[in-house]
């Protein structure tokens, strides 16, 4: 008989991937508890085929009312959680009622079940505090949580060490640092640093703001500009920009405080929208390749994930900054060196 598994958080980004790798390595029956049935997460489960297939039951409720009684659960993958830490700011007791109360009756569900062979717990390092430079974290460093929804994955963890010691929960937990790729949400700062770089764009910016109940909402209080060099990429884009964004919060802070520096609105009918990155959008076809300007701009946008690639001959070539390609099963090269192994490359 299929081993059975329940989800929660099931239609969220980490989960996508959990939920592909099970469906295509095992036979294992997926249960899917979502508190809702948003855009992006119907986009997700559809991607991996989870939409309508008969391994996978879906069930709406939100776990800090109560879980669903499923019985013969074999595993328990806890994802659910409020985790943006702009809203936990705004509405702490949000992520108190769905990141502790919902683990404690996750954890309550898991003693019902005789069988449960593990617990997993997905925590994330931001309950350790920032780091300072060369420092780095153990699993039993000191918590040093920096924001409420820190604090309520802390004490998340706490609560599921406690029903381990104390009722021999099956608990394992895992730290997870900043995640990103396939099926982000578009909203996610990752996405548009891509999307940038791949209409061409010539400046970007960082805008410090106060935060309120909506994404990416609040008003302004300092913004700045810089260019975006015409060989940028996403990774040398994001590195910049988390330079250019903590000095700017640094000089900040003081002004806001002595009232120097007034919240400004913005203006929400100038907001534009990505969209969601996947695989496949760093692929194009052989037969139809995109123009060297265009393909310049997607192999910047897409390094390091999720590279620019092709088919030719029945196997796979990436394409990466500096002008080095690579075939499959073999390394890295110039494009030089590549096409004097490959004369017959189409693209040269």
């Amino acid at each position: 008989m299929p081993e059975k598994v329940l989800i929660s958080g099931g239609s969220g980004f980490i989960a996508s991937f959990v939920i592909d790798r099970i469906l295509k390595t095992t036979n294992w029956q997926i249960v899917l508890v979502c508190k809702s049935e948003s855009k992006y997460g119907k986009i997700r489960l559809a991607d991996v085929n989870a939409a309508n297939n008969p391994r996978v039951r879906f069930i709406r409720a939100d776990i800090s009312s109560g879980v669903p009684n499923v019985s013969c659960v074999d595993y328990i993958l806890h994802m659910g959680a409020e985790s943006h830490v702009d809203v936990s700011i705004s509405e702490p007791e949000k992520h108190i009622r769905s990141n502790v109360i919902g683990t404690y009756k996750m954890l309550e569900y898991a003693r019902t079940l005789p069988n449960l062979k593990k617990f997993l717990m997905f925590s994330t390092d931001e309950v350790y505090g920032s780091a300072k430079p060369g420092e780095t974290f153990t699993e039993w460093s000191r918590y040093n949580s920096g924001n409420p929804y820190a604090a309520t994955k802390a004490a998340a963890e706490e609560l599921s060490l406690a029903w381990e010691n104390t009722y021999k929960v099956p608990v394992v937990i895992t730290h997870s640092m900043n995640v990103f790729g396939e099926r982000q949400q578009p909203t996610s700062v990752i996405p548009r640093f891509i999307k940038k770089i791949l209409d061409g764009e010539k400046t970007s910016g960082v805008t410090i703001m106060l935060v309120d109940t909506q994404m990416d909402h609040g008003p302004k209080l300092r913004n700045i500009q810089f260019l975006i060099s015409n060989d940028e990429t996403f990774e040398s884009l994001e590195k910049k920009m988390a330079e250019v964004g903590s000095k700017l919060l640094l000089e900040t802070i003081p002004g806001f405080l002595n009232g120097s520096i007034k919240p400004q609105e913005q203006d929400h009918e100038l907001a534009t929208y990505t969209k969601m990155i996947s695989k496949e959008d760093g692929y194009f076809d052989i037969e139809t390749p995109p123009s060297s300007e265009k393909l310049d701009r997607m192999i910047r946008a897409f390094y390091p994930w999720p590279n620019v690639w092709t088919r030719w001959m029945g196997k796979v070539v990436k394409f990466y900054p500096e002008n080095k390609m690579q075939i499959e099963g073999k390394n890295i090269v110039s494009k030089e060196e590549f096409l004097r192994g490959y004369p017959d490359f189409p693209i040269k």
